[in-house]
Parts: C-alpha cells; structure tokens; sequence
C-alpha cells in the first residue's frame, strides 16, 4: 500500500468514527452538566454518571458508524473523486460537502429527524455540524489538495 492509499484510508476511517465521538462526548457532557444540576450532586460521581460517560462517546462512535460508513462509501467517495476532478479540494470545499452528506442522510434515514425536515429545523444543524467535522477531519489527513 502506498503512503496516498494508506491515507486516504486513515482519512476514512478518521471521518467515519469522528461525528459520533464528537456527538457522544457532547451528549455525556450535557447530560452529566443537567442531571448534575437537578440532583445538586456530580452526575459522574455516580455509577451510572460515571459508567455513561465513560461509555457514551463508545457508544455514539459506534452507532454512528451505522450511519457514516455506508454514506462515505455512497456519497462521500464520489463527493472526494469530483472534487479532486474539479480541482476544489481545499479544506472549505470538504467541510461543506461532509455537511451537505450529513444533512442528506438525515433526509434519508427514516425516523432519525422525526420532528420536522432537516432542513427546516434547528435538527438539521445538529446533522451538519458533525459532518462538517467529518469533512473538515478528512481533508487533514488526507490533504487531497497535496496529492499528485
């Protein structure tokens, strides 16, 4: 394997697990920061506390990878051989198409946004900021832009 192949295959693999780890350590956070406050103890102080933050950012890096793995291989290896094509692989370019992927597999995937379009709705934030991550995390290690 050549050092672009291997790479580019780190770049995958690092985008794939990187918006559930980043959903996952949000959500263990905020919820260790709420039920703290309504309990007026440290929620990470307690066994359950301490055992959801420990295993939410596991949990969300693998859940998300149900989703983030079957649409890199669908959209986002497509959306990397356009951009490469169309001379556009700069950083920018790759933040706002791993968004633009994100917010389409909200569309896609049926009851995941069950309160209102993707689009419409703060939710579909939620679905891009993670994918602009992925994008972003992408175009670090794979620096397509370097690449004869």
């Amino acid at each position: 394997m050549t050092e672009r192949a291997a790479r580019l295959f780190i770049a995958f693999a690092a985008a794939a697990l990187a918006p559930g780890l980043a959903v996952g350590v949000f959500l263990s956070l905020v919820l260790n920061t709420l039920f703290g406050a309504a309990f007026r103890t440290p929620f990470a102080a307690t066994p359950e506390g301490g055992l959801m933050l420990v295993l939410g950012p596991f949990m969300g890096m693998l859940y998300g990878c149900l989703y983030s793995v079957p649409l890199l291989l669908i959209l986002g290896l497509p959306a990397h051989l356009a951009l490469r094509r169309f001379r556009l692989a700069h950083g920018w370019a790759y933040t706002l198409a791993g968004a633009a992927i994100a917010l389409v597999g909200a569309i896609i995937v049926p009851g995941f946004l069950v309160f209102a379009s993707p689009l419409a709705s703060p939710h579909g934030l939620v679905c891009a900021l993670p994918g602009a991550l992925s994008g972003a995390l992408f175009w670090l290690i794979a620096r397509p832009n370097r690449s004869p």
